[in-house]
């Protein structure tokens, strides 16, 4: 059975599959890797005011 989250998607024709926020073509992988950095909400938001 598939899990299925509100705003992560994958598709096997965009970003080789990885899982991305719906409606973009930013991946999940990429804002996991600004925390980790020290990027804030506020700062990820401003850099990607596409976010849902």
């Amino acid at each position: 059975m598939a899990v299925q989250f509100e705003y992560i998607a994958t598709d096997p024709q965009v970003l080789g599959g990885k899982p991305m926020i719906k409606g973009t073509r930013i991946s999940v992988e990429c804002i996991l890797e600004l925390v980790a950095s020290g990027a804030s909400v506020k700062d990820i938001v401003a850099g990607y005011p596409d976010l849902p």
